[in-house]
């Protein structure tokens, strides 16, 4: 189980340091914040309805979880 971890913390820190290699091959080559946030989600309104979107979701897991938590008891 530890080996398992071990891989997968690996490869998470591998996506974050490839994110980050990515975020700064854009700047250098002039592209902006604003312009990267168009292409991923399409405009600000789009980021912002996306991020409420996940936020509600997890505090919908929350919850779920202390519900769930609580029916043990």
């Amino acid at each position: 189980m530890n080996r398992a971890w071990r891989l997968v913390l690996f490869l998470a820190l591998a996506l974050v340091v490839a994110g980050v290699v990515l975020l700064g091959a854009a700047w250098l080559t002039g592209a902006s914040i604003p312009r990267i946030v168009e292409l991923v989600f399409g405009g600000q309104a789009e980021l912002e309805a996306w991020f409420g979107a996940v936020m509600d979701r997890a505090a919908a897991l929350w919850t779920a979880v202390l519900e769930q938590l609580r029916s043990f008891f």
